[in-house]
Order: structure tokens, then C-alpha cells, then sequence
């Protein structure tokens, strides 16, 4: 039997298959790759992930979430940072005004700022400073999706496996979806290697 790659046309056509090009995209945008970037400093610091800060998107979800992260900051030691990381709508002016005891600072400066504001862009190369005592709460299914990466990353970097991952989780959301790819992505935050502390 003759191989493939002598015939004319499979010839042809591996000729044809190497002269092209894949864009680099991802199509369901909530799981693009987040890179991490190293970080100089060590401190604790405890990361709220949200989809968004705006007033249109402050109900329910939001607002509770920021609730929980306030009460969690009162309780914890005076040294902890805090962060929030906004995964997805672009702060408007108003919003930020909210959030005036926060510094922002970009997601690939490493800043020392005990209470920072950050806005993740997965198409920044530089990637988001995560340093080896950050700790990562998340709200809907796509931020947790997000910070398991991390902190898959985050063990990478710096060797270190203990960290663990604290789901708000106010709704079942795979529920929102009918079977399907979002449905799975949702579902499959819920089974993560990463131990996961759920609130509900």
C-alpha cells in the first residue's frame, strides 16, 4: 500500500494545511488564558475576583459579595492587604468613586498598596501579579474558573500547594445553561482539584 504523503494530492493537500494560520482566539470568552506575573513581595493579601463594579451590575450578586469581603476584612489582622480584581466590564467614573479607599493600579504592577483595585486583561502579556501569599475569593462561575488557573500558576511559580480557593456561590449556575459548553465550565468549577471553601 502506497503512504499518504506520496501521493499528489496528500502532497497537495499538506502543502495547502501548512500554508495556514489559526487565529489565536478563544470562543467563549469568560476562559481566556490568564497569564501571572511574579511577585517581589510576599504580605498577605486576600483577592476578590467580580465581573463588575459598575452601577448597572450592582445587585444582588455584587453587592453581597462586596458585603461578605468588607465583614471578611474587618475580621481579619490589620497587615492584610486586599485587592479586588474586576474580570470583566470596564470601570465607568461614577463606579470608581465607590471605591475611593482603593488605589488602581494596573494588573502587572507590583504595588504594595494595602487596598488596590486591579482590572484583569487576559490580552496583557505581562500578566497579573500574583505573589506567593495571595488567596483568591470568587463570585460567578467564570472568576472561579479564572483563579483556579491561578492558582494552578501560583503553585507553579512558587511551590507552594496549600492555598485554597473561596467560592461565593449564591446560585447553581450550570443551571443557567442548557446542556452545553458553559454548562460543563460552570459545573466543573464545583469539582476542582483546588480546595475550595464554599459559601453560600
Amino acid at each position: 500500500m502506497m503512504s499518504l504523503t506520496k501521493t499528489r494530492l496528500a502532497k497537495k493537500l499538506l502543502h495547502i494545511y501548512r500554508q495556514l494560520t489559526f487565529p489565536n482566539t478563544v470562543s467563549i470568552p469568560q476562559i481566556k488564558p490568564i497569564k501571572i506575573k511574579k511577585s517581589a513581595r510576599s504580605f498577605s493579601r486576600i483577592n476578590l475576583m467580580l465581573p463588575s463594579i459598575n452601577e448597572e451590575h450592582f445587585f444582588g450578586g455584587t453587592a453581597t459579595a462586596l458585603n461578605f469581603f468588607d465583614s471578611f476584612l474587618i475580621k481579619c489582622s490589620d497587615d492584610m492587604n486586599a485587592r479586588i480584581i474586576v474580570t470583566d466590564a470596564k470601570p465607568s467614573a461614577n463606579s470608581l468613586k465607590r471605591f475611593n479607599a482603593y488605589k488602581v493600579v494596573p494588573m502587572s504592577i507590583d504595588d504594595d498598596f494595602n487596598r488596590q483595585l486591579t482590572f484583569l486583561n487576559a490580552d496583557d502579556p505581562s500578566g497579573l501579579v500574583v505573589n506567593e501569599n495571595d488567596t483568591f475569593i470568587t463570585t460567578a462561575w467564570w472568576t472561579a474558573y479564572a483563579a483556579i488557573s491561578i492558582i494552578d500558576k501560583q503553585t507553579e511559580q512558587y511551590g507552594v500547594s496549600n492555598h485554597k480557593l473561596l467560592y461565593f456561590i449564591q446560585d447553581y449556575e450550570p443551571s443557567f445553561y442548557i446542556w452545553s459548553s458553559h454548562y460543563a465550565l460552570a459545573e466543573s468549577t464545583y469539582t476542582s482539584k483546588i480546595p475550595t471553601i464554599a459559601i453560600f
